[in-house]
């Protein structure tokens, strides 16, 4: 960075501690946040607008990963951060943008992660600046009266960023925290990420890992004897179970054996699935095309439903 984007640095580090500013959630708020960012910043003296990314087609949305390992994503219909340019004997312009980076960064990196999904669905963005006023899409007709209802739309949504109570909002916080972790493995421990990645190949566990477990169902799952065949003892005193992030917790710490356990499952039922019609493995096919039975195949207590089927607990932890 700069000696130019210095100052840029210290307002990124104001707004992403601000007592009105929650960006424990990526995944929705942006307009609200953004919006008062560039108030906060022009207060400040920098000269600034707002950089909306949307697809061309207003029919469309696209897809962002939200953390940089690429393992969480979003959907979007458009996304909007904060533009600062920074003059002193030259300009240099800077990406305000907590949702998505630590730190102020240039257009060029900014796009790249937003489009970066896009592209590989063919997915054609445009990118519009509009002035830091503009609150409902880049061509808001700004008038006093515009402007008055943004406000009070975003005193609203800025309320509500932090509500546990409000799935998206809680959504939005487990993939961050995940996505975070995930971050962490990657650049600490390249080896163990490279398994992660290859476990997430597993659609069934995949859909495990990033879907939240609310607490109250994560403690009467613990309630067994075990838990993907792992000692439910042993989990519930390694993580917190009386926190709302509990099987965010879970996942950092467990998830390898859970891995394996969702390995094991899928590799008998294929097994089964694509064995010869003996009686058993016909009374699964049709067993199979129960949604609910699918769900109770890969549910972390199903020691009855597995034992029908072959598969002991003890052989959820067995990795030849």
């Amino acid at each position: 960075m700069s000696e130019l984007g210095k100052g840029a640095e210290g307002f990124f580090k104001y707004v992403a501690e601000h007592p009105k500013l929650f960006w424990g959630a990526n995944n929705t708020g942006c307009e609200a946040k953004t919006d008062l960012v560039a108030e906060l910043a022009s207060e400040r003296g920098f000269e600034t607008a707002k950089i909306w990314i949307r697809p061309q087609s207003a029919t469309d949305s696209f897809l962002v990963y939200m953390n940089e390992a690429g393992t969480e994503y979003t959907a979007w219909n458009y996304h909007v951060a904060t533009e600062l340019k920074i003059q002193k004997d030259t300009t240099e312009t800077l990406i305000i943008d907590p949702t998505i980076f630590d730190k102020p960064v240039h257009m060029d990196i900014w796009y790249e992660r937003l489009s970066r999904l896009s592209r590989q669905y063919n997915v054609v963005l445009e990118v519009k600046r509009s002035r830091r006023e503009a609150f409902f899409g880049p061509e808001d007709f700004l008038t006093s009266s515009n402007r008055e209802k943004a406000l009070l739309k975003r005193e609203k949504i800025l309320m509500n960023a932090a509500n546990l109570d409000d799935p998206i909002i809680l959504d939005g916080i487990m993939m961050k925290l995940r996505g975070a972790f995930v971050d962490i493995l990657m650049k600490s421990e390249p080896e163990r990420f490279n398994e992660l990645r290859v476990m997430l190949r597993n659609e069934a566990f995949a859909i495990w890992f990033k879907k939240p477990i609310p607490v109250k169902k994560l403690n009467s799952q613990l309630t067994k004897n075990t838990f993907f065949g792992i000692d439910a003892d042993l989990i519930k005193n390694s993580i917190n179970l009386s926190e709302a992030f509990a099987s965010v917790e879970l996942k950092e710490k467990f998830w390898e054996p859970i891995g394996i356990a969702f390995k094991k499952l899928t590799q008998r039922s294929e097994e089964i699935l694509n064995g010869r019609f003996t009686r058993e493995t016909m009374t699964f096919k049709i067993d199979w095309e129960d949604k609910f039975f699918r769900r109770s195949w890969y549910s972390p207590n199903s020691e009855e439903i597995w034992n029908n089927y072959g598969l002991t607990v003890k052989d959820l932890q067995y990795e030849a």
